[in-house]
């Protein structure tokens, strides 16, 4: 939800479906997996990501820039913009290890929210540090 161009969200994704599906062997979706809490909770989840994206005009651009890459331990972290005001950052771990302190230097100075929570942050020497949990992603807002 948060890369250029038009997301793709796969056949039940969005509730946790998770049976293994060809693209031309239709399968009925398991519509009662909503009934549970933990499946609407995601679905609300990307309910609020589709708002999200719809709302900002960075993740509407065309603007990607990677501003930071571990290929040892699986982060990247890129920028959408919409060239004015508007930014955002996404930190990524790809890995199954936790990280308690991880740094990101050139990260942008400002007044960044954490989408989803109330915590902001302000930046003024270009140097991020955050906790960044195993297989999670982190977007940062702009104020």
């Amino acid at each position: 939800m948060t890369a250029p161009g038009i997301p793709m969200i796969w056949m039940g994704q969005e509730f946790g479906e998770y049976k293994n599906r060809e693209p031309n062997q239709p399968k009925k979706l398991e519509w009662d997996l909503l009934k549970n809490e933990r499946n609407r909770d995601l679905f609300e989840f990307y309910k609020r990501l589709i708002a999200f994206r719809k709302q900002n005009s960075a993740l509407k651009s065309t603007q990607v820039d990677f501003i930071h890459a571990n290929p040892e331990g699986k982060v990247l972290a890129y920028a959408r913009s919409d060239g004015q005001e508007s930014q955002v950052i996404v930190v990524a771990n790809f890995s199954d290890q936790s990280f308690e302190s991880y740094q990101i230097s050139d990260f942008p100075n400002g007044n960044w929210q954490l989408w989803g929570s109330d915590r902001t942050l302000e930046i003024t020497d270009n140097q991020l540090t955050l906790e960044l949990p195993a297989n999670e992603a982190q977007i940062f807002v702009l104020q």
